[in-house]
């Protein structure tokens, strides 16, 4: 985020994944939504929109089948231009979706001011409400991504080769 280059990062996953659906989509395979991370840097840009758009429309893919998780760990910088950005968002038919909540700069504002329609907890909140209140379930889903750090499979998450989880 620093020199401001994550939004190309973000615009070819975005692009990757719409490809991939397309092509599944083409074979007659099922498809599921798949969530798409976007730096707040990236979706306050006066260009992403367009952008997003333009991506959308070139694979044919609806926009509910890419939900826009934005991160929480994201400070509170353009908070407002991310208001603006977001309820245009979610008028278009995007969900979108607050990830990490709980952690560094969490704050109910963000939740309060945000059209979010999903919620995700912070792992180390979540871990920390299972030690405290031994009493709540705990939910393993499934990912294609690689681990990180220490993250355990069947653990953290159930870590698929992607031939697997299709």
């Amino acid at each position: 985020d620093a020199a401001h280059y994550t939004h190309l990062v973000d615009l070819f996953v975005l692009e990757s994944v719409c490809s991939r659906m397309r092509e599944r989509l083409d074979d007659g395979l099922k498809v599921l939504p798949v969530s798409c991370n976007f730096s707040r840097h990236t979706i306050v840009r006066a260009d992403f929109l367009p952008q997003v758009q333009r991506i959308l429309n070139t694979y044919k893919i609806p926009p509910h089948m890419v939900p826009l998780e934005i991160s929480e760990r994201s400070d509170t910088l353009y908070h407002d231009d991310l208001v603006k950005a977001t309820v245009t968002l979610a008028m278009r038919g995007f969900v979108i979706s607050l990830d990490d909540f709980g952690v560094a700069h969490a704050n109910m504002m963000a939740l309060a001011d945000l059209p979010v329609s999903e919620l995700k907890f912070d792992k180390q909140l979540i871990d920390m409400l299972l030690q405290e209140y031994g009493d709540i379930v705990y939910s393993i889903s499934c990912t294609t991504r690689a681990p990180r750090g220490e993250e355990e499979d069947g653990l953290d998450y159930h870590f698929l080769s992607r031939a697997r989880f299709e």
